[in-house]
């Protein structure tokens, strides 16, 4: 066998999705993705997952430079009037502080809310095509700091063009006729391709 041989599968045109598609995975299990913004780059995490173990490993590499970022619709029932998302800064990594603020009924806001930046919106729609819930946490990756490789890396461009890629590679898998009464030629399709891997 030639040992220069190169194997491909064919995905040359899907890297950005297949990278989305790998995050969303990383982003249900609760791992870190190292989110990609030209110069700028942030660790996102689901908080949906984020418990006392995760926080205390990730704290030192934080620096107190973390934010919690939550949602319009969590910022209002919170007792904000935001129409967009917004951030909580994080001097250190509470999974409590950050449950209560992103998951109890009766959370308030504990500390000055600021507006996101563009790689938030992309902590959040990574969450959204997750189906986790819509909060995250994000830490900003300073010059210098090594990233360790096993850390999923995805670019911000990939994240937010995602939806429209899958919409336009909707595909069937599989049909079947299902006589419903008043129906007889009724039947079921199933498509492959939609946003959060979903049938």
């Amino acid at each position: 066998m030639n040992p220069m041989m190169r194997l491909t599968l064919g995905f040359e045109g899907e890297v950005d999705q297949i990278a989305v598609e790998r995050a969303i995975a990383e982003f249900r299990a609760a791992r870190p993705v190292l989110i990609e913004n030209g110069t700028q780059a942030a660790l996102a995490v689901a908080v949906e997952g984020l418990g006392p173990d995760l926080c205390a490993s990730l704290d030192p590499v934080a620096g107190g430079r973390a934010r919690l970022v939550l949602p319009a619709a969590r910022l209002r029932r919170m007792g904000l009037d935001r129409s967009g998302p917004g951030t909580l800064a994080l001097p250190s990594l509470d999974a409590g502080r950050i449950e209560m603020l992103a998951l109890k009924a009766d959370g308030r806001v504990d500390a000055a809310v600021r507006g996101s930046a563009p790689v938030d919106a992309d902590a959040l729609e990574l969450a959204r095509l997750a189906l986790v819930l819509p909060a995250a946490l994000v830490i900003p990756v300073l010059d210098g700091i090594i990233v360790d490789p096993a850390i999923l890396r995805v670019a911000s461009a990939a994240i937010r063009g995602y939806r429209q890629v899958r919409v336009r590679n909707l595909g069937i898998v599989g049909r079947a006729p299902v006589p419903l009464e008043g129906a007889p030629g009724t039947e079921f399709v199933v498509f492959r391709g939609g946003e959060g891997l979903r049938d």
